[in-house]
């Protein structure tokens, strides 16, 4: 909805949008949707509708002038639950001093639920200037309220409806502490503090912290690994920040006193078994989230001295091979809570199971890279001639059991097994050579050292 170069109001709807009008005239408040109350916006604004699709899911017109009425903008009305989706300026309201900016957000979704159900089911959220937030009844007291604002009054510390007290309700003043990351790399803790007015009747209603997010945008959490991830926590530099979930985002808390693996000050529901694990419980699903954790620096060496002693390779591989970029590696299950409760040892015993599988994973695809960059030429060399080769190693090392049977039958009839000298003849075959750096990763043959080899390290 904008005004086109003759001075005209365009509105249209389709493509999943619809332009809306708040109607402030009558005894109550309205809101005027051009898909469905274009003639009424026609009759009191002018202009005309001049195209419609056959299928009616689209339309478009335009209006000499506005009136009484005020923009609320394209609402997507093609998804169910997507209630809360833009504020709009209402105007400024004067002050002795200054002037305040007052912007709505009237909740609307898809056309197929009932607009005036929505309404009622979902507060109408007022924001005025950078730090006053207010959920009101759109049909009982939101256009009470806006007089309010508009005219310099003050607004009620109590949630009052049509003669009713609603408890646990009026004005709060919340505080978060949040942490900036500045240009040099520092952390910076700020408290922020923000003027709530809950003056709505719903039960259920949204964190008032959500319809701030664009203000918040500095503490926005950066990419980090999957352990901290579950803990609410992010490192950054010297630093544990724990972080706030709002309306789906992450953003930087307050700075913790440190790893809070290592001090014990556990977040977001964690509660420790051992060591090495942790569980926490979500009370509506009835489940049990598990997590096992090392470590990586000490777990992942000790597995890349064993590769290293097979492989004959010295500090420089195991130094590769240990370096997975991230402090720890964690396995999770999320089991139902009774099975939690009833057979703890066998969960507990899957989860360690799962915790060491995913290492052993984790530095035999960092061996393989590390046998990746090796040339073709040298890793042949390394490979005795007499090592058997089987079927099931083709298998093993990733290519498929259709394209092995096509090799063998082709250059082994009738073989089950050959040895490396036979197979290298067939070396400028990715998939040969597939078997032989898979040979190689997991420890078949002794092998000369390739450290010294002058190699670009791909990490």
């Amino acid at each position: 909805m904008a005004k086109n170069n003759y001075g005209r109001i365009d509105a249209s709807w389709g493509d999943g949008a619809t332009d809306l009008f708040l109607d402030l005239a009558g005894a109550e408040p309205r809101v005027l949707d051009y898909e469905y109350d274009n003639r009424e916006l026609h009759e009191r604004c002018g202009g005309k509708q001049y195209y419609e699709s056959r299928s009616g899911c689209s339309g478009a017109g335009w209006l000499k002038g506005l009136g009484t009425l005020l923009p609320l903008g394209a609402y997507r009305v093609d998804t169910r639950y997507n209630e809360f989706q833009r504020f709009v300026s209402l105007g400024k309201a004067q002050r002795a001093w200054h002037t305040e900016d007052v912007q709505v957000l009237v909740p609307y979704v898809s056309h197929e639920e009932e607009k005036e159900e929505t309404l009622r089911k979902y507060p109408t959220i007022l924001r005025v200037d950078d730090n006053k937030v207010i959920f009101c009844n759109f049909e009982d007291n939101f256009m009470e309220i806006l007089k309010a604002i508009f005219s310099g009054e003050t607004l009620p510390e109590e949630c009052q409806i049509n003669g009713a007290t609603y408890t646990r309700r009026g004005h709060r003043t919340l505080k978060r502490t949040f942490t900036e990351l500045t240009h040099w790399g520092e952390t910076r803790e700020e408290e922020i503090s923000i003027e709530f007015y809950n003056l709505c009747s719903m039960d259920e209603t949204p964190d008032p912290w959500e319809f701030f997010q664009e203000d918040l945008k500095r503490f926005l959490v950066g990419s980090y690994e999957r352990m901290f991830h579950l803990l609410s926590v992010e490192k950054v530099g010297d630093d544990f920040v724990q972080t706030i979930n709002i309306a789906g985002g992450r953003y930087r808390g307050r700075i913790l006193s440190g790893d809070p693996l290592e001090t014990g000050e556990l977040t977001a529901g964690w509660q420790r078994l051992d060591d090495n694990s942790l569980v926490r419980f979500y009370d509506g699903s009835n489940e049990a989230h598990l997590v096992a954790y090392l470590p990586t620096k000490a777990a992942y060496e000790k597995l890349a001295r064993r590769y290293a002693r097979h492989m004959n390779e010295g500090e420089e591989f195991i130094s590769f091979v240990s370096d997975c970029g991230r402090k720890y590696v964690e396995f999770e299950l999320v089991v139902p809570k009774v099975l939690y409760l009833l057979d703890q040892s066998a969960q507990l015993a899957e989860l360690r199971k799962g915790l060491m599988q995913k290492m052993r994973d984790d530095v035999r695809s960092r061996v393989q890279q590390w046998i990746d960059s090796i040339d073709d030429r040298e890793l042949l060399e390394a490979v005795p001639d007499d090592l058997v080769i089987t079927f099931e190693d083709s298998l093993a090392a990733g290519n498929c059991r259709p394209g092995t049977e096509a090799f063998v039958k082709e250059n082994f009839p009738g073989q089950t097994q050959t040895t490396a000298k036979e197979l290298k003849k067939f070396s400028n075959n990715y998939d040969v050579m597939r078997i032989f750096r898979h040979l190689a990763a997991t420890g078949r043959f002794d092998w000369k050292s390739l450290s010294d080899l002058s190699l670009d390290n791909p990490w």
